[in-house]
């Protein structure tokens, strides 16, 4: 299975995007909740990529949130999938 090739912190990071992605109401887990959840990964490197990339992590994080409110949301008790732009 694919999974099963992931680091534990990746493993981590799709199960907060999948949670994230749950608790809002989005049919689908998108690459936005990903990013949000490897930038709020504590011990994680994202955090340090971006600001090596020369941006502010938290102001990076701040648009990512803003991203994922802006996803779509549906009502009912189904569990998101991964999307098709997170497949690829």
């Amino acid at each position: 299975m694919w999974n099963e090739r992931l680091t534990n912190q990746t493993r981590a990071a799709y199960g907060a995007a999948y949670h994230g992605a749950a608790k809002r109401g989005n049919a689908e887990v998108y690459p936005e909740h990903l990013l949000e959840a490897l930038l709020k990964q504590e011990d994680g490197v994202t955090g340090s990529l971006v600001k090596k990339a020369g941006a502010s992590p938290r102001s990076v994080t701040k648009q990512v949130e803003k991203a994922v409110e802006d996803l779509p949301t549906v009502t009912g008790g189904a569990e998101p999938v991964l999307s098709r732009r997170i497949r690829q």
